[in-house]
């Protein structure tokens, strides 16, 4: 974590002393598809994925072709575990619903590789806001992830707008949940997989545009 925040302040550094660098910013809204990685799978155990909501905003510094984009939102995880077997060594459950909630903040290095179309790749980091001993809740009080993509910045009249596509990969272990295999207890290792589609406003230009054009009242004599 520590040197992720060395390289964002860096990288910012760069782009706030380039030649007239553009700050952007604004909220984004979208849906997730999510399912858990097993990474032990004795019971062929499947995660089907969910659609699940996120909302939150995005801060934006560009620099001609380069761009870094920290930001802030809420994301819902859902997904469903099902197996002809029961897979837990303390139930006898064969199908769970988990349902995870996060706070996260990636940190996405933006490169424009043609005219609105720019390819994205950053850290991210997650705070569990509904961590718990329940089945089906996430254990794990944070959640590291790489999240990489696209970022597809609408023309003409649909300017201000943006698309965002990625996909979430997660690197810590959500469960302390356990198995019963040859006589020995052994520990599941859940890790979060996350496609995301979401639509960005981008409310600075907007508001630059609404001071210069925006209705003016008239002076009172």
């Amino acid at each position: 974590m520590k040197n992720i925040l060395i390289l964002f302040f860096t990288l910012t550094s760069f782009l706030t002393t380039a030649q007239n660098p553009k700050t952007q910013f604004g909220p984004k809204i979208g849906a997730n598809l999510a399912y858990v990685n097993l990474i032990e799978n004795p019971f062929a155990i499947t995660s089907r994925m969910k659609i699940n909501g996120s909302g939150g905003a995005f801060y934006r510094i560009n620099a001609k072709k380069i761009s870094i984009q920290p930001e802030v939102y809420y994301q819902g995880l859902t997904n469903n575990l099902k197996s002809e077997l029961a897979f837990f060594s303390d139930e006898t459950i064969k199908e769970q619903r988990q349902v995870y909630q996060y706070i996260s903040v990636p940190v996405l290095f933006g490169y424009e590789i043609v005219k609105g179309v720019h390819l994205v790749a950053g850290p991210q980091y997650s705070w569990t806001i509904n961590a718990g001993t329940g089945g089906y809740r996430p254990n794990a009080n944070n959640d590291f992830s790489l999240a990489a993509g696209v970022r597809i910045d609408m023309l003409d009249a649909m300017s201000l707008f943006s698309l965002n596509f990625r996909y979430v990969y997660g690197f810590t272990d959500q469960t302390d949940r356990s198995y019963t295999s040859e006589g020995k207890t052994l520990p599941y290792d859940f890790r979060n997989r996350t496609v995301q589609v979401a639509v960005s406003y981008d409310f600075s230009d907007f508001y630059r545009w609404w001071r210069v054009h925006g209705v003016r009242k008239k002076k009172k004599n």
